[in-house]
């Protein structure tokens, strides 16, 4: 009997990729991550009385780059319509089931939760004891009561991240995203993290611009409520690259295609603002 040991090797390259390319599963985070969470900062003190410190946004801005560590990166989705994490689909021509067998057999040592879970869940965080361990966001409220402030604004910075990751339709909505691993998978990645990884700190500014627009910070009290707002917006107003129309999601809905464009109509986010918009469609 021939032993076909592309059957071994291939999971193997699959997951040596993932886990040494990891950042290429969302927002690159040594520029876009810490580009998007300076500006948090420089928004949030425009209109703080007790403004954070330079020092003290360095703190949050490593701990938004950590948050990437492998393989804690397995846990950055969250489809809210659906209601779970990373399931192994839209990776290309690796089949689902082989993808969750890499995520609970080579990529992780556990099989990978839904993102507010991982936000959360500190039994769960305590056993990546080797790759940063626990750092919930009652982690970072603990270490906060507790005076260490330097500890409670990186572990602030993991919870950012994944605040951050939210906004990427690809994380809402299990379109998997490794471009490091494009010629095994035969799957390109995300067109959006591969545009926003040219914004770095230097060139990318906002907050300014937003406040002189008359635009404050959005209050929603628990920090559950700001993930799951931000997850639904970018999960049914765009698409992913694999996501255009798929028949698992009711939103958004393209109205009309013209050429290599199509347009779709839906409400905004304010319920008596109606407005158009455009979504590049694979035609």
């Amino acid at each position: 009997m021939k032993f076909d040991f592309s059957k071994i090797t291939v999971p193997l390259v699959l997951a040596g990729v993932f886990l040494t390319g990891a950042s290429a599963l969302a927002f690159d985070d040594l520029t876009t991550h810490p580009a998007i969470t300076d500006e948090i900062v420089d928004f949030y003190n425009i209109f703080a009385e007790d403004k954070l410190s330079a020092e003290e946004k360095e703190w949050i801005i490593s701990g938004v780059v950590s948050e990437d560590t492998p393989p804690r990166w397995v846990n950055h989705f969250y489809d809210p319509v659906n209601k779970t994490g990373w399931t192994g689909e839209n990776t290309g021509r690796v089949p689902a089931w082989l993808m969750r067998y890499l995520a609970e057999n080579f990529l992780s040592f556990t099989a990978p939760v839904p993102a507010p879970d991982w936000l959360h869940n500190q039994e769960l965080q305590a056993e990546y004891y080797k790759y940063l361990g626990n750092r919930t966001w009652e982690k970072a409220l603990y270490e906060y009561a507790n005076g260490n402030k330097k500890e409670a604004y990186a572990t602030l910075g993991h919870t950012l991240h994944l605040m951050e990751d939210m906004a990427v339709p690809d994380h809402t909505r299990d379109d998997p995203h490794a471009h490091e691993a494009r010629t095994i998978t035969g799957d390109y990645g995300s067109p959006l993290e591969e545009y926003a990884k040219d914004f770095t700190r230097e060139n990318f500014k906002v907050a300014d611009e937003l406040a002189v627009k008359g635009m404050t910070p959005i209050q929603r009290g628990e920090v559950d409520n700001y993930f799951y707002a931000l997850a639904n917006y970018s999960n049914g107003y765009f698409f992913s690259k694999d996501t255009i129309n798929d028949p698992k999601y009711a939103n958004p809905k393209i109205v009309r295609e013209d050429e290599s464009f199509g347009q779709r109509s839906d409400r905004s986010y304010h319920p008596k603002n109606w407005r158009k918009y455009s979504a590049r469609r694979r035609l």
